[in-house]
């Protein structure tokens, strides 16, 4: 019974980003090639995350749109108050979903030490 060894499974899959090289280095350096597969499988899937639902016109629209009804229960708000507030979040939503997604891909593997730092 031969094992499969984790790395060349990982990239064969198509799971393991090979633009990354350094950070996974760093982990065969520190871990086994076990943990090595962990972390490439991390940051593949953060990065899938993030394109998926922090980088989706639609995705961002549905999120807007929960938000401007935040606007609505602002207690003692004039109108023009609550025509700022979905003015904002109207301009700010693509931008801060942007932003969430960036920091999935950056901190995520790292803060639940899957990857090295």
């Amino acid at each position: 019974n031969q094992l499969l060894d984790p790395l060349s499974a990982c990239d064969a899959m198509g799971l393991c980003d090979k633009s990354a090289n350094d950070v996974y280095e760093r982990v065969s350096l520190h871990g086994n090639d076990e943990d090595v597969v962990h972390c490439k499988m991390c940051k593949q899937a953060t990065k899938l995350i993030a394109m998926q639902f922090f980088e989706d016109a639609d995705v961002e629209a549905k999120v807007a749109t929960e938000l401007v009804k935040v606007c609505d229960k602002i207690p003692d708000a004039t109108a023009a108050m609550k025509a700022k507030c979905v003015t904002q979040i109207q301009e700010d939503t693509p931008a801060l979903m942007k932003e969430m997604g960036e920091a999935l891909k950056l901190h995520f593997c790292v803060e639940a030490k899957i990857c090295p730092v």
